[in-house]
């Protein structure tokens, strides 16, 4: 991947991340507020209600930031696949041993079982 590419998809994961934090949400919240209580009881308003121009900033803005969002999405699956992926060959790596394990644990108890024999046999013959 080059480096450029790289930037452009940290630049919309920081993107997404300002976009989607409380403290935007938080302080978008009072500048509309004030903007509309402005925009209501100022003398000679510059946008009067309805808010045609505050409309336009705000599909303008989600307009912007909405291909933002989608590629930090498409990011993350992406990364979320990989670690699917990676935690997947892990179930698989402990499944083999799971085998290994049990086999050896067969071996083991196949082995005690002719040590017994072999002593009980000890035990029969004369001395």
């Amino acid at each position: 991947m080059k480096r450029s590419e790289r930037d452009d998809k940290i630049f919309a994961d920081r993107v997404n991340n300002f976009v989607g934090s409380g403290a935007f949400i938080i302080g978008q919240s009072i500048f509309l507020v004030a903007y509309m209580i402005y925009q209501l009881f100022a003398g000679n308003p510059f946008d009067p209600y309805p808010f045609v121009l505050c409309n336009l900033i705000l599909s303008f803005q989600a307009a912007y930031t909405g291909p933002f969002v989608i590629w930090s999405q498409n990011r993350a699956a992406a990364r979320d696949r990989e670690v699917i992926e990676h935690i997947r060959s892990m179930v698989e790596q402990i499944g083999s041993l799971v085998q290994q394990i049990k086999s050896l644990e067969e071996q083991t108890k196949a082995k005690i079982e002719e040590m017994e024999d072999d002593l009980e046999s000890a035990d029969k013959r004369p001395c």
